[in-house]
């Protein structure tokens, strides 16, 4: 009788053992899951931001990178558009721009070659186009949309450290009003 109590003894100190550690071991999981995670409110799980304000060393998780990816390729329709009312100069250069921006947000590195280049040609698109949007008589309405895309660029990098998903939303935003700005814009004649 006094070795069955003894092993029940020794068994039920081996349960709680093993109760402990599954505990600690969800503990452990849970405390890990906070340091590396954070949930947006798009429902995906997101790498949390590190010292530098980057995810894992890109500028937004590839989750949000890859929604921007395909809003990117809305260049195609206002490159056409540019082609077929004969602007063939304003269309490759927004060819580029779809070019650059698909290379770069397929994996939105921060300090990455794809990065710089996505941007110095944009620029260079914007300043071609402003120079044509002089020119051509629905120049002001270009304007107006670029402008808009410019504030929503603006905002958007307020809210990188703040909410991921509107962050995204507002870059989206800009691929948007560049669209219809550039739409608008081969929409008239040159004066």
């Amino acid at each position: 009788m006094e070795i069955i109590k003894k092993k029940r003894i020794i068994f039920e100190k081996i349960r709680k053992n093993k109760r402990k550690q599954k505990k600690n071991k969800r503990i452990n999981i849970k405390k890990h899951n906070e340091t590396q995670t954070q949930l947006c409110i798009c429902d995906t799980i997101c790498p949390k931001m590190d010292d530098n304000n980057r995810f894992n060393g890109l500028v937004l998780p590839l989750a949000h990178g890859w929604t921007i990816w395909y809003f990117s390729h809305l260049h195609i329709f206002t490159s056409f558009y540019a082609f077929y009312n004969q602007y063939y100069f304003l269309g490759f250069s927004g060819l580029g721009s779809l070019g650059t921006s698909l290379n770069y947000w397929k994996y939105p590195l921060h300090d990455s070659w794809r990065r710089y280049f996505d941007i110095i040609f944009i620029q260079l698109t914007f300043y071609i186009h402003m120079y044509y949007a002089l020119f051509i008589s629905s120049g002001y309405g270009y304007m107006f949309f670029t402008g808009t895309g410019i504030i929503c660029y603006g905002v958007s990098n307020c809210y990188i450290k703040k909410n991921l998903f509107f962050a995204t939303f507002f870059h989206i935003l800009v691929h948007i009003f560049a669209s219809i700005g550039n739409a608008v814009l081969y929409s008239g004649t040159l004066q």
